[in-house]
């Protein structure tokens, strides 16, 4: 499940508890259009306490969500929190193919449980850094 813990401005903060549904996915990506349509850009904030194997596996439903969407959405940042081994498994897979997926974020970060300030704050402070050629 997938539930708005916070919504604003350009950010959407979201918390993950088991398996996440084709519903779940279809309100978040339609907010993450909306805010890229109204601020140019959003930035994610995902705290997922429960996150195993089966939420693992129910994140590629998010794939079709990511070809669908992609072009409409400009992911400034990602703060993901979790202590689970899947969800860093994930966000790895994810910098992986980061240059060719529709969806990718400009920056992208693991935080543990216990540094969830510590996450929002560097979601707040992210600013792009300047690209290398």
């Amino acid at each position: 499940m997938l539930e708005i813990l916070e919504d604003r401005d350009d950010l959407i903060s979201v918390g993950m508890t088991g398996p996440v549904t084709k519903a779940d996915y279809d309100m978040f990506y339609r907010k993450l259009v909306a805010k890229t349509e109204r601020f140019g850009s959003v930035r994610v904030y995902e705290e997922a306490e429960e996150f195993g194997f089966l939420s693992f596996t129910s994140t590629w439903i998010g794939i079709w969500h990511d070809l669908r969407y992609g072009p409409s959405i400009r992911l400034e940042a990602a703060a993901i929190v979790s202590d689970s081994v899947w969800a860093r498994l994930l966000v790895s897979l994810w910098r992986g193919i980061d240059r060719i997926w529709p969806v990718s974020a400009s920056g992208v970060r693991c935080f543990a449980l216990a540094d969830r300030e510590r996450a929002k704050r560097w979601l707040d402070e992210w600013a792009p850094k300047p690209s290398r050629l």
